[in-house]
């Protein structure tokens, strides 16, 4: 572009960040919780706009909303692949897939209800992504307090995900004395 052309626009540089994507689009629009674990685990997964890009498509916040809608609801499967492929890139789709498999052995909200405080904990990365995720769509104010207690035995990285995703998801916690106590112990760690 000429520098004529350039100073007759506005410049604009923009960047995509996981955080603010959970909290302002993923959690408000209820997006499946295979997509936000799985980004959660891999927030570089967001954006993966690349110029040079070979593949017909791109990772991008548009792309995982057009997965949002062809998952919700449904079993994510090998034998859509394709689909997949035609909107996240073949290598994120393999991974996606891969990923999803883990839903089928996640601890449930019932089993961390029931003992919050010796409930296993997966070893696997993965798992505990997808463990955290998958419970915060069944915190309410009436639970809150035991499945704090399970998410708290996360190292800090699950903790704060857990923190900033129950929050966006449910405003209201914000006046409940035992999430704000919750909150104001990993405060430092909050950027």
């Amino acid at each position: 572009m000429g520098t004529a052309m350039q100073s007759r626009l506005i410049h604009l540089v923009l960047e995509t960040n996981f955080n603010g994507w959970l909290e302002e689009v993923a959690i408000p629009q209820n997006y499946d919780s295979r997509i936000i674990a799985y980004l959660a685990q891999y927030p570089n997964k967001l954006m993966d706009f690349n110029p040079d890009h070979k593949e017909l498509t791109y990772c991008c916040p548009r792309s995982w909303e057009f997965m949002h809608r062809l998952i919700t609801g449904k079993e994510v499967s090998n034998d859509k692949v394709a689909l997949y492929a035609g909107t996240i890139t073949s290598g994120v789709a393999v991974e996606f897939i891969t990923f999803c498999k883990l839903f089928d052995n996640l601890i449930t909200i019932q089993q961390i209800l029931a003992n919050p405080d010796t409930c296993t904990i997966p070893s696997d990365s993965s798992l505990r992504w997808a463990t955290l995720t998958s419970i915060l769509s069944n915190v309410t104010i009436n639970n809150f307090d035991a499945v704090a207690t399970y998410a708290d035995r996360f190292t800090m990285d699950f903790r704060v995900f857990f923190y900033r995703a129950a929050l966006a998801k449910s405003p209201e916690l914000k006046s409940e004395p035992a999430f704000i106590k919750r909150l104001l112990a990993i405060s430092k760690y909050l950027d």
